[in-house]
């Protein structure tokens, strides 16, 4: 009876079967069988892109099978229903979540035995087998995107705020400020990113960078 009992009340729980609901345990196990950890931080019972990504990708047993080998697969969730977590979760999901600076979701996350973050992701379009190609594919590759795409990116987030800005303030003739402002600074961005050199297999990075400041400077020119 008690083994039933305790099938029925894993059950009720809204973590996806092949996950756990504690990260320390996970982490430990990590640890000891040299794999990474998969985190997804969901809103189960109200977010209808983690209810996608469940759909799609975490029940599905082509992905449990393809993660199994390299990682530990963890689920974080903050429902409306708290009664469909368990005693663990409840007392420390909300903490995970401002540990890992989760600001939306479906927030999924590659992280190291020791926690830290190697990745970020979210829902993507593809199903299951896409899923893991871009997970494998962002461990081998993040350290490299970081040191040559992000850079260069994240000089966008210091020029598009102000654009915004700028054109807000000049209201009917905004656009000409906006022009004067952006136009050299994307333009030397697009040179800084022709010039670039960065390993093959993140070649696909530099492309889309390239395309979106290509976007942005057309709209300046």
């Amino acid at each position: 009876m008690t083994t039933i009992l305790c099938a029925l009340l894993l059950a009720a729980t809204s973590t996806p079967t092949g996950f756990t609901d504690n990260l320390p345990e996970a982490l430990k196990s990590a640890k000891a069988n040299n794999k990474s950890v998969f985190m997804v931080c969901s809103g189960s019972d109200w977010c209808g892109w983690c209810r996608r990504l469940e759909q799609e990708v975490l029940s599905s047993e082509v992905f449990r099978a393809k993660m199994a080998g390299g990682y530990e697969l963890v689920y974080i969730d903050m429902p409306q229903d708290r009664s469909l977590l368990s005693d663990w979760a409840r007392e420390h999901n909300k903490q995970v979540c401002e540990d890992y600076q989760v600001k939306g979701f479906p927030s999924c996350y590659i992280l190291d035995a020791d926690g830290k973050v190697i990745s970020r992701l979210g829902y993507e379009q593809g199903g299951a087998d896409n899923y893991v190609k871009t997970i494998d594919y962002l461990k081998a590759n993040q350290a490299d995107i970081d040191k040559y795409i992000m850079p260069i990116a994240a000089k966008f987030d210091t020029i598009v705020p102000v654009m915004n800005k700028l054109y807000k303030q000049k209201l009917g003739g905004g656009m000409t400020a906006v022009k004067k402002y952006a136009k050299p600074k994307v333009e030397a961005i697009l040179k800084e990113i022709d010039e670039l050199e960065v390993p093959e297999a993140i070649a696909q990075e530099k492309v889309k960078l390239r395309a979106y400041a290509q976007e942005l400077y057309d709209a300046v020119k």
